[in-house]
């Protein structure tokens, strides 16, 4: 069925949002230590998993999150100190034990998850009777589970965590197994080893299940004191109890060289490599390569200011898709992203997001026509006390596609689909960050969408894109009730 990557994708980035808002509650807190070595790898592990997210790799970026709360969880009894050569880890000291802790925690809520919806021209009453219908069937769902956390550290040279999960919700079932060893004691050395399995069974009538299990190896080394290079590979396999067309069982694997530049606790400069094969033994034509080259800059200063810019070009080739029949096209992309903070006063700064994707194919067609996207978030963030942090802001997207002449009827229909348009609107947010363990975060994002080339007269039969107006509402709420649940 069609909307099963829908299912999967939805599930997996409310995943991410959620791990998203709890390592950014941790950055928020930890603003004054932002010089110190441990709050640099925390924010690039974060900003590492936003660039997996807008390729919409919300697992990886789930699993780099989380790596991110357990090196937080490391630093919790240990102020954070700027590291040196000769100053060892946390727990690299001989006269230390090493000691066991485990942690039970137990889950219930309900998942609004994103709540959508369009107006435009249509009827009122109408717009309101499948707002309220997609309010109440696609956004509300109700889970309980538990969760237990095992972790080791000491003498030893390296640390230990895992974790297993059971939940269940009105639209799901899900438990996981996590597995992580990393080296804790060298400073000129370090490797981590993780394993992720997970299950997952939806209860509607889509009938999905399935299983993944990711490993990941990385190792690293110091070459002098400011150049840190490392090679790390990802196994995935994904399994599903019945592979269909728009859920084929895959296999991917993906090897990277990381090189890292650290010129001081300010200035992190990084350039990466990836090659990543996906394989799918029902549907050789979704096979993959892809060639990835990443290179990027963060920069911080005492007085609040902080830059951060990252481009990526990649290559992904389809050996045996039929391009122009299908949406498996050889293509190659680029990819810009900006983010600059400037404080204006210990309470107020100004945040200026910006992303740019330029997509190119090897034989452009009307399923997959080369497009140029933009997107602007100018905001202003003010810190009304403590806990709590609202802000408001423009957005501008743009989307320009390549006009491409249909070969056929069904070609015209589809063409429909991809038509230029701009959009401005606004943002508005409100954060509240406790370190009693209670987290809230509400956005709402308003865009006025115009589409240029659309068919405005009344005779079209159908028009797949007209002028709307968009609204997105996210709301989060967790609370940690007691310390060890």
């Amino acid at each position: 069925m069609s909307i099963e990557p829908d299912l999967l994708q939805e599930n997996e980035s409310a995943a991410y949002e959620i791990a998203r808002l709890r390592v950014q509650r941790w950055l928020t807190k930890q603003q004054a230590q932002a010089q110190t070595a441990s709050y640099s790898n925390v924010a690039e592990l974060a900003r590492e998993a936003m660039t997996f997210a807008h390729e919409e790799d919300f697992l990886t970026a789930e699993m780099l999150l989380e790596t991110a709360l357990d090196l937080i969880s490391t630093f919790k009894d240990s102020p954070l100190e700027p590291s040196s050569p000769k100053t060892a880890s946390a727990f690299s000291s001989s006269t230390k034990k090493a000691f066991w802790q485990w942690q039970p925690e137990a889950l219930a809520g309900v998942d609004l998850s994103r709540l959508e919806y369009d107006f435009g021209s249509e009827d009122a009453d109408e717009f309101l009777a499948e707002l309220q219908q997609s309010s109440a069937q696609n956004n509300a769902n109700p889970f309980a589970g538990v969760r237990v956390n095992l972790s080791r550290a000491g003498a030893a040279p390296w640390d230990l965590r895992a974790s297993s999960l059971l939940k269940a919700s009105a639209e799901y079932y899900n438990g996981a197994f996590d597995f992580a060893a990393h080296s804790a004691a060298s400073q000129e050395t370090n490797w981590r080893v993780e394993n992720r399995w997970e299950a997952t069974s939806y209860r509607d009538t889509s009938g999905l299940r399935y299983w993944q299990n990711t490993s990941v190896l990385l190792g690293g080394i110091k070459l002098g004191r400011q150049f840190r290079l490392e090679v790390g590979e990802e196994f995935r396999v994904r399994q599903y109890r019945s592979a269909a067309q728009f859920s084929p069982n895959y296999r991917h694997n993906e090897i990277g060289l990381r090189a890292t530049y650290a010129g001081g606790f300010a200035t992190r400069v990084q350039a990466l490599y990836e090659y990543g094969v996906r394989a799918h033994p029902s549907s050789p034509r979704d096979d993959y390569l892809e060639h990835r080259f990443e290179a990027s800059l963060a920069q911080h200063s005492f007085a609040g200011a902080t830059v951060y810019v990252q481009n990526i070009w990649r290559r992904r080739i389809y050996p045996l898709g039929i391009p122009d029949s299908t949406f498996q096209n050889t293509y190659r992309e680029e990819y810009l992203r900006a983010d600059v903070t400037l404080g204006l006063s210990g309470r107020t700064a100004v945040r200026l997001e910006g992303e740019l994707t330029l997509r190119q194919y090897e034989t452009p067609s009307v399923f997959t026509p080369d497009f140029f996207n933009a997107r602007l978030n100018p905001k202003v963030q003010i810190k009304l006390w403590q806990d709590w942090q609202a802000s408001a802001g423009y957005i501008f997207l743009l989307q320009a596609n390549g006009k491409q002449t249909p070969a056929s009827t069904d070609a015209a229909l589809t063409n429909g689909f991809y038509e230029d348009y701009y959009a401005n609107g606004f943002t508005l947010g409100l954060d509240f960050f406790s370190t009693s363990g209670l987290l809230f975060s509400a956005s709402h994002v308003f865009e006025a969408r115009i589409y240029p080339d659309s068919q405005l007269d009344a005779a079209a039969a159908f028009n797949p894109n007209p002028n709307r107006n968009n609204n997105s509402f996210l709301l989060f709420l967790s609370w940690q009730i007691d310390r060890h649940w």
